[in-house]
């Protein structure tokens, strides 16, 4: 059992996502700084996700297929991603994920987030950064880096599919170990890390329960309450949003209480 949900306030999202019987993908595409260009992304990462239908035993294959792909049919215009998948089999759950859309696993024994941790640091400093000063000059240099030895990796539709599968963070579970998984763009996952209307178990609840169009209301009403991000601070003001979940295992119920703010 699988679903995927997806918002956006642009004309068209710079996210994709997908919830397949066998695997989630979620790629959100970086705004770009020249706004001609963002049809461009929204092609490259619908592409991707189109791609995308991969089995825990070639996972690495399945992304560097995907990814050229994408860039062929999508051709080369400086549009970068993240990109994080799950996926499984009989016996075995496999994550992979680059940048900062995260991966939530929940286990017999807990949950476990999964991000690139390189790139999650980098964003904190860059939000540190932005509330003493503008910080879009910061912010082109650090694009310029990207998928250099200087700067972090990402998703792109310029650089080698096998240098970006180089460095994907991969991790693999035992099937009969995990109930829930899901995966969300920076967008969705900021009802738990920049707004804290929830928990990340309480994530995977709202996604089972069917309460994701309520958030998707209170985190749409909360960023327009908040224009200046002064608030709640975080580098995008009004930001896509896209979140697909599963559910694995069916013989360990579990409520799905929620609240906001």
């Amino acid at each position: 059992m699988s679903r995927a949900w997806s918002w956006s306030a642009k004309p068209r999202s710079q996210d994709a996502v997908h919830a397949g019987p066998r695997h989630l993908v979620v790629a959100d595409g970086a705004t770009p700084l020249d706004p001609a260009l963002a049809p461009r992304t929204s092609d490259f990462v619908a592409s991707l996700v189109d791609a995308l239908s991969p089995t825990p035993g070639t996972l690495l294959t399945d992304v560097h297929h995907a990814l050229t792909r994408a860039q062929r049919e999508c051709g080369t215009h400086g549009v970068t991603s993240t990109l994080s998948v799950v996926c499984w089999n009989a016996a075995t759950v496999a994550v992979a994920v680059i940048a900062d859309s995260p991966v939530i696993v929940e286990t017999i024994t807990g949950i476990d987030v999964i991000t690139d941790e390189a790139f999650t640091t980098r964003e904190s400093w860059l939000l540190e950064q932005s509330r003493r000063r503008d910080i879009s000059d910061l912010q082109r240099r650090e694009r310029a880096t990207r998928n250099t030895a200087d700067g972090r990796w990402v998703v792109s539709d310029w650089s080698d599919p096998a240098e970006i599968v180089a460095h994907l963070h991969t991790v693999r579970y035992p099937r009969r170990k995990v109930t829930r998984v899901a995966v969300c763009s920076d967008g969705m996952s900021a009802a738990v890390d920049t707004f804290g209307l929830l928990t990340w178990r309480g994530l995977l609840e709202v996604a089972e329960g069917g309460g994701v169009d309520k958030l998707l209301g209170e985190l749409e009403t909360l960023e327009a309450s908040d224009p200046e991000a002064s608030e709640f601070p975080r580098l995008s003001v009004r930001d896509d949003r896209s979140l697909a979940w599963a559910r694995l295992r069916t013989d360990i119920p579990t409520g799905h209480g929620w609240s906001c703010r």
